[in-house]
């Protein structure tokens, strides 16, 4: 039963450690910095934001550089709900996505594809200035997005129009003008859900997920990247560096440590019935000793006599096994939660 519970939770670990996340883990380096606490908001942010990313392409090792205002895989979510143009929910259903803000370069750094349209650049960085609507213009859904409201087909998703809210006559001023390819948001356990994503414009300095992809060991730059930063903003608060690859693993830590328990009892409990089974058998081997010497006196083979106590032993482990395999198969559902 043991053994059993040990193999379902690591290859449950397995699973979710060879799953694709929808964007290249390897060589990447993810930070966190906090420009809002020494006073750089709004337009002064932003532009330091731009310049920050300038700086950090600039390292010799650095090919991509981008940041967000949401952080992957932590859990935590920004949604929405939203009016589409041309979409009629049915009954109660809401239209609703995971957002993120993020900056030139974002989907580049984390390789996700461009599936259809345009990346963000400059023309994206000018606010809308209707009062009383979020500031931006533009958006690039995810292909997850596209299949859930529209007919699932990336091109003619462009120029379609969305609005935050869901009341009659919300107004849709942001226009979409790219999908990208899906990858997960909130953890690796979850399903691909759909996003929307939103240029980092004037208005929308503030602290921020930086992500670094490099050419070499991510590791190997950590000091570089801390040291062009102090010399940009010498009280910039950095926190959170680390790659990608760690990141990944620590998110893991809960099934890590269920599975490496589950592998420690099984291996346990089957170290413990070996020597128990071997204790009883021993046992039941010397007192019958004065048998087996009569059964060879009269002309039993050593082989027929091993056979003998050997088909005793097969019969507990069967017995085990005949309990064990359906105690395993009942059990599977109430740990079902916990595998992937």
């Amino acid at each position: 039963l043991l053994l059993i519970g040990a193999g379902l939770f690591v290859r449950s670990l397995h699973n979710l450690m060879t799953v694709n996340p929808g964007i290249e883990v390897s060589r990447l380096i993810e930070f966190s910095v906090e420009p809002t606490v020494i006073g750089y908001e709004d337009e002064r942010g932003a532009a330091f934001a731009k310049t920050m990313l300038a700086h950090v392409r600039a390292v010799p090792a650095v090919q991509a550089a981008g940041l967000g205002s949401s952080a992957l895989f932590e859990g935590g979510s920004w949604n929405s709900t939203y009016t589409l143009e041309g979409y009629t929910p049915e009954g109660n259903e809401r239209v609703v996505a995971h957002n993120n803000a993020v900056s030139p370069g974002y989907f580049e750094t984390l390789g996700m594809r461009l599936v259809a349209g345009r990346n963000f650049d400059e023309r994206d960085e000018e606010p809308l200035k209707t009062e009383n609507t979020a500031p931006w213009r533009t958006a690039i859904a995810n292909e997850a997005f596209v299949r859930k409201y529209m007919d699932g087909n990336p091109v003619s998703a462009l120029g379609r129009h969305v609005g935050f809210g869901r009341d009659p006559g919300t107004p849709t001023p942001i226009e979409i003008v790219g999908i990208v390819s899906d990858a997960k948001y909130r953890s690796i356990r979850g399903e691909i859900e759909a996003q929307m994503f939103f240029p980092r414009v004037t208005t929308g300095g503030g602290n921020a997920i930086v992500y670094v992809r490099t050419a070499q060991d991510p590791a190997a730059i950590f000091q570089t990247l801390r040291r062009v930063l102090r010399e940009l903003e010498p009280n910039l608060p950095i926190s959170g560096m680390q790659t990608f690859e760690n990141r990944l693993e620590r998110s893991l830590t809960n099934e890590r440590l269920v599975a490496s328990l589950s592998i420690v009892f099984g291996v346990l409990a089957t170290l413990l019935a070996m020597i128990g089974l071997y204790g009883v058998m021993a046992h039941s081997v010397t007192r019958r000793r004065r048998e087996i010497g009569i059964r060879m006196a009269l002309g039993a083979l050593s082989s027929t006599v091993a056979r003998m106590i050997l088909r005793e032993v097969a019969i507990l482990v069967a017995i085990g096994i005949v309990i064990g395999l359906p105690a395993a198969w009942a059990a599977s559902p109430f740990i079902a939660r916990q595998l992937y």
